[in-house]
């Protein structure tokens, strides 16, 4: 029974693999939907990357999230809900393209509530990890129609421009720094022996983001 129980799955994912990708996204929706309704939503996040994962749609899993998650109190979901974005978003500029997208979406259902918030959403979702600025950038110069109007996506990215402004000037601001170590680290300096030179760490600016993050430490 055991041999056949394994082979009715087995028979199962193959045919699930087999659906349209539109189908396969749907199954994913309603298997978060259905944590939600069921109120464990909240420990669900590895559950969810997995369904993702076996249904081969983990890229376009920040989309779905977006949909069942958000809503106009959005900032207060991005910190609820940071680890569930964090496991598709991380290292996975191809999710947080989707995530961007998602977020047009709930921008599109709330815009009396959250368009003039736009700025601000954005820079959570960045201090939260789960966008990164080449991605962002990317995004902000080309408005598409794919998830909501062009005359939105315009205007999502007009609001977004004080953000986006601010974002270039940071980075540039670090490169300007990592440039100015880089010189620091070019000038000999001859030091006598009876010095004793003591050890400075490096401190990271507040436009670097740290890679090495630990999802589940979160």
């Amino acid at each position: 029974m055991e041999e056949i129980s394994d082979h009715a799955k087995n028979l199962t994912l193959s045919d699930d693999l087999e659906r349209p990708v539109e189908d396969r996204v749907n199954m994913l929706f309603d298997y978060v939907k259905k944590k939600k309704v069921e109120g464990v939503i909240d420990s669900s996040d590895k559950d969810i990357l997995a369904e993702a994962e076996r249904l081969d749609v983990k890229a376009m899993g920040p989309l779905v999230l977006s949909e069942v998650l958000f809503d106009d109190k959005i900032r207060e979901q991005i910190k609820k809900y940071r680890r569930h974005f964090l496991r598709f978003c991380h290292n996975n500029k191809k999710a947080q393209r989707y995530l961007l997208h998602g977020f047009e979406c709930v921008i599109d259902m709330h815009q009396l509530h959250l368009l003039s918030k736009i700025p601000h959403i954005l820079k959570e979702m960045y201090d939260a990890d789960l966008l990164e600025e080449e991605v962002i950038f990317s995004w902000a110069d080309k408005p598409s129609k794919k998830y909501v109007s062009k005359e939105l996506a315009k205007d999502i990215r007009t609001k977004a421009e004080p953000f986006i402004k601010w974002l270039k000037e940071a980075e540039e601001e670090s490169s300007g720094e990592e440039e100015e170590e880089e010189e620091d680290e070019n000038i000999e300096v001859v030091y006598s022996k009876t010095v004793s030179v003591p050890k400075v760490e490096a401190v990271k600016s507040p436009a670097e983001k740290d890679d090495d993050i630990d999802i589940d430490a979160i």
